[in-house]
């Protein structure tokens, strides 16, 4: 009888679960980045530091990484000509 009523309980437990992940788990606003971002370019410079040209949507920004930050260091203006070595 106990073992009836701990699989009858484990059972509404996990519908439980299931109908939460299923219903109530947030929506993506199609705000993805990832779907919308890719590497246009990259420069190494030094050893663990590069300089990468980055297109999110319609802006191309210039980065500066280094294995311990990045920064944004400008942005790719429209009409300025681009020439990829």
């Amino acid at each position: 009888m106990q073992l009836v009523a701990t699989l009858a309980i484990l059972g509404v437990v996990a519908g439980a679960s299931w109908l939460m992940v299923r219903y109530f788990k947030p929506r993506s606003a199609g705000n993805d980045i990832a779907g919308r971002m890719a590497v246009v370019s990259r420069l190494p410079l030094t050893s663990g530091k590069n300089l990468y040209i980055v297109r999110i949507d319609d802006r191309e920004l210039i980065l500066g990484v280094s294995e311990n930050s990045m920064i944004l260091l400008g942005e790719v203006q429209k009409g300025e000509e681009r020439t990829d070595g």
